[in-house]
């Protein structure tokens, strides 16, 4: 549901399974901004968004169930998350919102220009 939201916004979008074909394919394609789902079958999703900010420098957005406010703040310092959504239910003009926002921020940041979407 959510790539297909983001598809027919005009992002581009590119969704796999695991945490072996993230990887690979943030080798390949090198994304602006990365969407993890909290509970993928083979990693904690915490994780995976700070090995992708640890090891690229992508942003990343968590879709989660628990968040609760300090504690989202402390672990979204400590794991490179740059923002949690919680999930059941979140509004995707919500989601669009605020991926537009991060890339915005993000290519305000390196001074790109560099458009895939919005």
């Amino acid at each position: 549901m959510v790539s297909s939201h983001l598809s027919e916004a005009r992002y581009n979008v590119t969704s796999v399974p695991d945490y072996p074909q993230a990887v690979s394919k943030i080798n390949e394609v090198r994304p602006d901004l990365v969407i993890v789902d909290e509970k993928l079958p083979d990693r904690d999703g915490r994780d995976v968004c700070s090995d992708i900010s640890n090891n690229y420098g992508i942003p990343s957005i968590l879709l989660t169930g628990n968040v609760t406010g300090i504690d989202a703040r402390q672990t979204e310092t400590a794991s490179g998350i740059t923002l949690f959504l919680k999930q059941q239910p979140f509004g995707y003009l919500e989601l669009l919102s605020m991926v537009k926002l991060i890339l915005r921020h993000t290519r305000q940041k390196s001074g790109g220009n560099k458009k895939s979407g919005n």
